[in-house]
């Protein structure tokens, strides 16, 4: 659960960042990048039961985009919609550790613009509104400083011993005169990093998922773009699955006068859900099948193929198919065969499927609970 709420903050946190940075942005880049934010926040939302159908959800009723600092610390801190919903769902102490976290976090990003003055591409006549952001920023800090310091259950139970004492100095200065901006950055940026161990790699994993997001919508279904969409798929398993599992196998073989390659992923553990895999299907090795094909010719025989295959003793009856859209009806029958006659469980994966796959990679280091969870799904429609 921490894990999960500590995620929700640092998703949010990205996705106001880069919605505040967005007025030095390219208008149609800034469009794109939108969606891409938002699924983020959305995918950690949905993994806490937190309703979340569009970016107004998230933002407050006075952020305005043309507000660099105001409107971060408005969505960030005043918006309370989020918050009331973890407390109606994970109880006061889950939520005052959310609002907490989400409150440092802003203190840090608040203190960097002082301490870098970024030059925003803008018009003469904004001057006045910049230097008026900056002013409101220089309040928020201020009014952090104020509050007491002392350290209440709720901080010794989530926070080390190390991040108690950078949180204690953090109001060295609250008596100053002028706020000590580098020393607040500074002091602000050690707590989040305790308290955000994977900060920078979940930066860096946002911006190869946002890659790999833009090759996937670029895939056209059918035979032109076959090779395309295979390439991706392969590109997609080794950011979702290594290191999890220390390598890939490909198969080629020939379907419709094409060269096909399928997946072949060794299970090699003994535990957690791909422990009982093997224990429950005997899956020794996971086969996956990916298919470009135009919704309806991804039928029956597309699951009877892989049926086949995975009837192999030295494989195991468990396997993933890949196709670009939802599953039709005659494919869900034919799984459903599958499992009733031969004990196979095939999980069919579409597009947006295979995004929250990369997803969970990027916030949780593996996509299992999601696979998990279509496991569970299947099994309690059947």
């Amino acid at each position: 659960m921490e894990l999960k709420i500590k995620n929700l903050v640092l998703a949010k946190h990205f996705l106001l960042k880069n919605i505040t940075e967005s007025a030095y942005l390219d208008e149609n880049d800034f469009a794109e990048k939108l969606e891409d934010w938002l699924q983020n926040f959305m995918f950690l939302a949905e993994s806490l039961n937190i309703p979340i159908s569009h970016v107004s959800d998230i933002l407050s009723d006075d952020h305005h985009f043309d507000k660099l600092i105001s409107s971060y610390i408005n969505s960030s801190q005043n918006n309370n919609s989020i918050h009331e919903k973890i407390f109606e769902n994970y109880g006061k102490e889950i939520s005052e550790y959310y609002k907490l976290i989400t409150e440092i976090l802003t203190v840090n990003y608040i203190a960097s613009f002082f301490l870098h003055k970024p030059k925003f591409n803008l018009k003469d006549d904004r001057d006045k509104v910049i230097n008026s952001e900056y002013k409101k920023g220089a309040q928020f800090l201020k009014d952090f400083l104020k509050k007491p310091t002392e350290i209440d259950f709720l901080k010794m139970k989530y926070f080390s011993f190390e991040s108690l004492e950078l949180y204690i100095s953090l109001f060295k200065y609250k008596n100053s005169k002028r706020i000590n901006y580098v020393s607040l950055y500074e002091i602000s940026l050690e707590i989040v990093n305790i308290l955000f161990p994977g900060y920078d790699e979940v930066d860096y994993n946002l911006k190869i998922s946002s890659d790999l997001f833009a090759k996937l919508d670029s895939c056209k279904c059918g035979v032109k773009d076959w090779c395309l969409y295979e390439q991706t798929c392969v590109e997609i398993l080794r950011f979702v699955f290594i290191p999890e599992f220390n390598l890939l196998y490909f198969q080629k073989r020939t379907e419709n006068g094409h060269q096909v390659r399928d997946v072949i992923l060794p299970n090699t553990k003994q535990k957690g859900f791909w422990g009982s895999l093997k224990h429950e299907f005997n899956s020794k090795n996971i086969v996956i099948e990916m298919k470009n094909g135009i919704a309806k010719n991804i039928n029956k025989d597309s699951i009877n193929q892989l049926r086949i295959y995975l009837s192999k003793k030295t494989i195991g009856r468990f396997g993933l198919l890949f196709i670009r859209n939802k599953p039709s009806k005659s494919l869900l029958i034919a799984r459903k065969m599958a499992y009733e006659e031969s004990g196979i469980l095939i999980l069919i994966v579409d597009d947006k499927l295979l995004k929250k796959l990369i997803l969970g990679r990027v916030w949780f280091g593996s996509c299992k609970d999601i696979l998990q969870k279509e496991k569970i799904k299947f099994e309690i429609d059947y």
